[in-house]
């Protein structure tokens, strides 16, 4: 059996095959041994590498500010099959400052070097080069303070539009801003902007327009612009913007609303005037509803009297937001009423209706004298005043108002004393009266 396995083994040797495999691999081995252990050294570069500044921050309440556009290089250097190990990457190397001590706020430029994370993976590779070598880095504490948000077009206001149309004051998508960044900076901005361009091939404007805006601080320096951080603002979902509204302006007449009138004039308003008798409007061409008149105000029917009524309504800032002329101040009204009759009736009427009353209590009401309900004036023509008697007079009394757990006796205005007749229409009761409401448990 042994002297088989002899000539077995001395034919192998003499296998020209084994022999073939025999020296390839024994080639490779030696390449290998030689590869590892005699080849040149070769360098290789790390990019992007961000700077660590937790060895020189540990007992200072400083921050570091780096500019954007600060990249740091790394070059290591070693043996091919070193420095091609798959381990070593950028995150296997910290750059940081080499012994710098900050005390106070302001730019400085800092040494920097580098080390390796884990020394095991990095064995035979040694770090030759960090470009750059030093760096500027402006040095602060850190505050955070909100600001007011301006929206700041780059073109004038007036060469936006052309005739009737007229821009309005354009409007940023955020109103507050909370921006985060050097306190010496923070100090320095009173407000933000959102700043935007219209362009020419959009000029004149017809419609309202939104647009892309960029932010900025009113600050010189670009580079103290980088240092600020705040709400992001996504592209899609949340971006920043200006909105330029637009309007259009319209000649429009003047008018009055009238209120508690009887029903004849449900449709049809009495006879008035009002100064100025137009007025220049603007309103958004896209509104459904379009401006086809100006309210002034709003006139009940208890104020007129059988006469020629004078009214002066003062413009206030809802009026102005829609009206062309920001000189104008005031409005007057007349409304002629002299034509009509009037009358007055000597006795209370005896219809009291009290609404808004509390569960578990009594109300009883009493006219008071020195309000005058018991001379009561109704306003209409002479043909429909002769046919009224007390009678047709209706008092109404909303008494919600009156805290019942504290109050058992109120003094309230009458809500309203009507001519609840059928065959009156055109008569009303002019004044407004007083009464003095008592509350009872039941």
């Amino acid at each position: 059996m042994k002297e088989k396995n002899k000539v077995a083994s001395k034919g192998l040797l003499y296998s020209d095959k084994f022999l073939l495999i025999f020296s390839i691999v024994v080639a490779v081995v030696f390449w290998g041994v030689v590869k590892v252990n005699y080849s040149e050294k070769i360098s290789k570069n790390f990019s992007d590498i961000t700077v660590t500044f937790d060895n020189i921050l540990k007992d200072t309440d400083y921050v570091p500010y780096i500019s954007d556009d600060v990249a740091v290089t790394v070059t290591v250097s070693g043996k091919s099959y070193n420095v091609g190990n798959t381990s070593l990457s950028k995150d296997s190397i910290i750059v940081e400052p080499v012994n710098t001590f900050v005390d106070s706020t302001g730019y400085k430029y800092v040494s920097l070097s580098a080390r390796f994370v884990d020394n095991a993976a990095s064995s035979g590779v040694e770090i030759t080069k960090v470009t750059p070598s030093s760096i500027k880095v402006y040095f602060d504490r850190e505050a955070t303070d909100s600001f007011n948000v301006v929206a700041k077009l780059s073109n004038k206001l007036s060469s936006l539009v052309e005739g009737d149309y007229v821009v309005g004051q354009p409007v940023p998508s955020v109103n507050v801003m909370e921006i985060t960044g050097p306190a010496t900076v923070i100090n320095s901005i009173s407000e933000v902007y959102f700043e935007a361009t219209v362009d020419q091939a959009d000029i004149p404007l017809t419609l309202s327009k939104e647009l892309p805006a960029t932010i900025s601080f009113g600050l010189e320096s670009e580079e103290l612009n980088s240092f600020l951080t705040y709400e992001a603002f996504d592209e899609q979902k949340n971006p920043a913007t200006v909105n330029i509204p637009v309007y259009v302006t319209k000649d429009v007449p003047t008018e009055v609303k009238f209120v508690g009138q009887p029903a004849m004039y449900s449709d049809t308003s009495p006879s008035y005037s009002v100064s100025p008798s137009k007025v220049s409007v603007t309103y958004n061409p896209q509104d459904i509803q379009q401006i086809e008149s100006f309210s002034v105000g709003t006139i009940d029917f208890r104020t007129l009297d059988n006469k020629v009524n004078k009214f002066t309504y003062t413009v206030d800032e809802t009026m102005s937001t829609s009206l062309v002329d920001k000189e104008l101040k005031e409005f007057t009204v007349s409304v002629d009423m002299s034509k009509m009759s009037s009358m007055t009736l000597e006795t209370v009427p005896s219809k009291v209706v009290i609404s808004g009353k509390a569960e578990g209590y009594n109300y009883s009401a009493k006219i008071n004298e020195a309000s005058f309900l018991d001379k009561i004036k109704i306003i209409g023509p002479s043909e429909s005043l002769a046919n009224i008697t007390v009678d047709d007079i209706q008092i109404e009394i909303n008494v919600s108002d009156i805290d019942v757990e504290n109050e058992q006796m109120k003094v309230l205005e009458i809500t309203n004393i009507s001519i609840p007749s059928a065959d009156i229409d055109d008569c009303w009761v002019y004044g407004s009266c007083n009464a003095t409401v008592t509350v009872t448990e039941e």
